[in-house]
């Protein structure tokens, strides 16, 4: 197995054939490779367009649930920071996706709340904030869910939110949360 994945890893690092890369993510999921630096690989590759990234993406979770929710943070950070693919909309989607799977996965809020644009309101802050509402009685480590949340509202200059969700992480710190 271990010859198997550093054989795909070069095909998914040196590669820029679709076909040829179709073939190895093909013979990695028949051989259920399940190893989430291999797929990092392949979705990182430039090669891939948007589509392919997102098949790809799509196809993996669907078979490899364990690491469903870092395939999306993942995919929605190259998406994200891809000027050619400017994807928003997929980016956002691709990040509440994968905290709705594990809403424990803290880097995933930090990135959401970075891809939040105050001048375009995109993704709407609404939506953020039914995410922040929803995810706090989910979480396990609130105290760090609520500082990582007073950190956005301290970046979008609402002291109000900043202040009730410092003082959240506060509680919780104290309480062992």
């Amino acid at each position: 197995m271990e010859n198997l994945k550093k054989e795909l890893e070069i095909i998914f690092r040196e590669s820029s054939k679709p076909e040829e890369l179709f073939d190895a993510f093909k013979r990695a999921i028949d051989n259920k490779v399940e190893d989430l630096s291999v797929y990092k690989i392949l979705l990182g590759n430039i090669a891939l367009n948007i589509d392919e990234l997102k098949m790809y993406t799509e196809k993996i979770c669907d078979v490899f649930p364990n690491i469903s929710s870092e395939i999306l943070h993942w995919s929605g950070s190259i998406i994200e920071s891809d000027p050619s693919n400017y994807n928003l909309e997929t980016a956002f989607e691709y990040y509440k996706h994968s905290i709705e799977i594990n809403s424990d996965n803290l880097p995933v809020y930090q990135s959401l709340f970075n891809l939040y644009n105050p001048d375009i309101d995109y993704p709407p802050l609404s939506s953020i904030e039914k995410i922040i509402d929803k995810n706090l009685e989910r979480v396990v480590q609130k105290s760090k869910y609520c500082r990582t949340v007073a950190s956005f509202y301290n970046k979008l200059d609402n002291p109000l939110m900043k202040n009730k969700f410092a003082s959240l992480a506060a509680k919780f710190s104290r309480s062992g949360k």
